[in-house]
């Protein structure tokens, strides 16, 4: 959260001002605010009436900080939920719905007895057929959207790498790829800042639910969730590879191309990959004979703004607890806080950063704490 004069701005109202004050400056159209928005033309002109009004307190919610008129009794959920896990254990939501209505007399609504439910994994899950798959259009303006994934193949004999990369979905376009030994989420945040530094901000990034990029569960945040959150980039999270059809095609192309021609220029180490990679395939092949035009000649990419320092979104954070002597564990080693401070900071939790090239930093209220690693000193034994 943002605190500015009493004023608590989440991210989400923070963009949500943003693109309202471009609009209201007549920077961007309304059509062109609910896209950036995912929100109807009518949303955009209530907001925009409410910030006109109330300054920055018009993007915040109405309701905010009142007590729902429906919150259900403690007494009542411990009811609810005891039903659930008894008599219609095995009912699926929708029919234990109805008897919680007519037998028990339970006000509570589908959604709400589906959250519940969905909390104590208490959810009969149906077999469905698969169901057919439409043919999605592309969206009309470059920068809107990116498709981003990574390619674990045998690119070259005997070397199995994996590609990490985008592409826009209006245009097809690769700004930047790279090669790594794994698919992790150092590469993912180093391809993501090479793009926006190349182009700009997108204005949502498309991708699959892996460990370093949505996430298995629909609750889990990764490091890529945070760091979009903090540059305003929406997460859709891809339920399939069909999907995101876009990139799976285009890593099929390369596949087909790439081995043949790194064994053409004798190409055999991941260095001489990436350059080629990104000086000649992509702008001398790709560009020219993979990528559309698109249907409206606006680029949506934002420009990176002054207040957003790049090397504090794209590193690693941890949060760990400080011990009673100011130590911190992180990876099985112990760290001693050197930083000469007027009081204790024991069992309070600082914010672990590791930037790019692999420094370890501790940070406490946006103050940099000096950490030194003890030597021959682990988690739980000492090594003489």
């Amino acid at each position: 959260m943002t605190v500015k004069d009493g004023v608590y701005l989440s991210k989400k109202e923070q963009n949500q001002f943003q693109v309202i004050n471009e609009y209201l400056c007549k920077r961007i159209t309304r059509n062109e605010a609910a896209l950036a928005l995912d929100c109807s033309i009518r949303t955009v002109s209530r907001i925009a009436k409410s910030v006109k009004t109330q300054g920055l307190t018009g993007v915040v919610h109405g309701n905010y900080g009142k007590v729902p008129w429906n919150k259900l009794e403690p007494i009542e959920l411990e009811k609810i939920k005891n039903l659930i896990i008894g008599p219609y254990q095995n009912f699926n939501i929708k029919h234990a719905h109805e008897y919680l209505v007519e037998k028990h007399d339970v006000k509570i609504g589908y959604t709400k007895l589906r959250r519940i439910c969905h909390s104590i994994h208490a959810v009969k899950r149906p077999k469905r057929r698969a169901k057919h798959r439409s043919y999605r259009q592309r969206h009309a303006a470059e920068g809107y959207l990116l498709q981003m994934d990574g390619s674990s193949h045998e690119w070259i004999v005997g070397e199995k790498w994996c590609l990490i990369a985008a592409i826009d979905d209006a245009t097809s376009d690769i700004p930047y790829g790279e090669f790594f030994k794994t698919e992790c989420s150092e590469g993912v945040m180093r391809v993501l800042r090479k793009i926006i530094e190349i182009k700009g901000i997108p204005w949502a990034l498309y991708i699959d639910r892996g460990s370093c990029f949505a996430g298995w569960s629909k609750n889990e945040q990764t490091q890529l969730h945070r760091m979009c959150k903090e540059l305003g980039i929406r997460i859709i999270p891809a339920s399939s590879p069909q999907g995101k059809g876009r990139i799976e095609r285009a890593w099929s192309t390369m596949q087909d191309r790439l081995i043949a021609e790194f064994g053409l220029y004798g190409i055999k180490t991941m260095a001489e990959g990436n350059q080629y990679l990104n000086e000649k395939f992509l702008p001398q092949t790709w560009r020219k004979k993979m990528t559309v035009t698109p249907e409206s000649e606006e680029f949506l990419y934002k420009p990176i703004s002054i207040h957003q320092n790049l090397d504090l979104i794209f590193c690693l954070k941890y949060r760990r607890k400080v011990r009673q002597d100011h130590t911190i564990i992180y990876l099985n080693q112990r760290y001693q806080i050197t930083t000469k401070l007027p009081y204790s900071i024991a069992r309070r939790v600082i914010e672990i950063r590791i930037t790019g090239d692999g420094k370890l930093e501790g940070w406490l209220n946006e103050r940099n704490l000096e950490i030194e690693p003890l030597i021959n000193c682990y988690a739980n034994r000492y090594v003489a």
